[in-house]
């Protein structure tokens, strides 16, 4: 069974600091918009939001990519959506699974290093 760390506990993950690119899935929506209760079709009523100020965290540990496409993504709505896509796109981090439509939400995200690319994508 694969272990779950939370944000704080990456940086003892070995190889992690030294890394070229460090993506993680966002299990929330990162805003201080929209509204909660938006029927999500699900058997239990869980809604999860940060706060823009956790972006700082992200920076801190020099995420480079946040996976958003999972079942939380639109906790808050259309507007909630926007908004981390602003919130991450002018603080540089790449936000892959979610956007203004389905082929936003669709476009990778290319890393190239030296002659390595590499595309980064998500699909639900």
């Amino acid at each position: 069974m694969a272990q779950k760390l939370g944000l704080s506990q990456l940086v003892a993950v070995e190889g992690f600091a030294e890394a070229d690119i460090r993506w993680i899935n966002l299990e929330c929506v990162i805003t201080g918009k929209g509204l909660q209760g938006i029927d999500k079709q699900e058997g239990g009523p869980y809604y999860y939001r940060a706060r823009p100020e956790m972006i700082d965290l992200l920076l801190q540990n020099k995420i480079n990519i946040v996976s958003a496409a999972n079942n939380h993504s639109g906790d808050y709505g259309p507007d909630g959506v926007i908004d981390q896509i602003q919130l991450l796109s002018r603080s540089g981090i790449h936000c892959i699974g979610i956007g203004k439509n389905e082929a936003a939400a669709r476009k990778p995200f290319l890393f190239s290093k030296n002659e390595n690319k590499i595309a980064f994508f998500l699909l639900t």
